[in-house]
């Protein structure tokens, strides 16, 4: 997969001498047009098959926690995990699943 830079907002560049309105000046500016439009969808169709791939990913996640999951509890039914350690694993992925991640505090430094 190829991969495109990220770019900000995309600016117009600025000429030092303005072009004359002519055919040629208008065509040129379809251009710049046409050429950002492709590279923006491209940019779309990559931010897409990202997201696929990251929801598939989770799906994945998910089916091993449940596997998981079943698997202590037929250890717990048998006997071999000792039931307060089984409910303070419990309680932590319980916790873990409902944690919301920690939101990052921005700062400017100015030379």
């Amino acid at each position: 997969m190829r991969r495109t830079p990220i770019r900000s907002s995309a600016r117009p560049k600025i000429s030092t001498m303005p072009r004359q309105a002519s055919e040629e000046a208008t065509l040129l500016d379809i251009y710049k047009l046409v050429v950002e439009k492709k590279r923006l969808q491209q940019e779309l169709e990559s931010i897409e098959i990202r997201q696929g791939q990251i929801k598939n990913h989770l799906g994945t996640l998910e089916q091993q926690i449940q596997t998981l999951e079943s698997r202590a509890r037929a250890l717990r039914e048998a006997g071999k995990l000792p039931e307060s350690k089984a409910r303070a694993i419990e309680k932590t992925i319980r916790s873990a699943k409902t944690e919301q991640p920690e939101k990052f505090t921005t700062i400017t430094l100015d030379y």
